[in-house]
């Protein structure tokens, strides 16, 4: 996760902030990775710090960090990328907006207990 403009549409789409932020140790977010003291960006802690959400990165290496995350992935690749093509941002993105709310968001997701995914 990149914690820019995108993660606050993400908040503002899915009407709210997770407590714990996960993001990969990307430069952007993490100055210094380490297991237990980290040195996050300015820009990132002052992010999450608005939000109130806590920046713990994912180690490198270690998809497992990461599950709930990685694991939807060939599903909105098979069922929202594959076999279509928009003619320019806006489009797609109305797209998906749609996908998620018509199809994705309709299937409960059982390591979400159940929750709309």
């Amino acid at each position: 996760m990149r914690l820019d403009r995108s993660a606050v549409e993400a908040f503002v789409f899915f009407g709210g902030v997770p407590r714990r932020l996960v993001p990969d140790n990307l430069r952007t977010e993490v100055a210094t990775p380490d297991l237990y003291d980290p040195k996050i960006n300015r820009s990132c802690a002052e992010l999450a710090h608005h939000y109130g959400a806590l920046v713990d990165p994912a180690r490198r290496g270690k998809p497992k960090d990461k599950p709930r995350v990685e694991r939807p992935m060939p599903y909105v690749r098979d069922s929202l990328w594959r076999g279509r093509e928009w003619t320019s941002l806006a489009q797609m993105q109305q797209a998906a907006v749609v996908w998620c709310r018509d199809v994705a968001g309709q299937w409960a997701c059982r390591p979400l207990d159940g929750a709309a995914r």
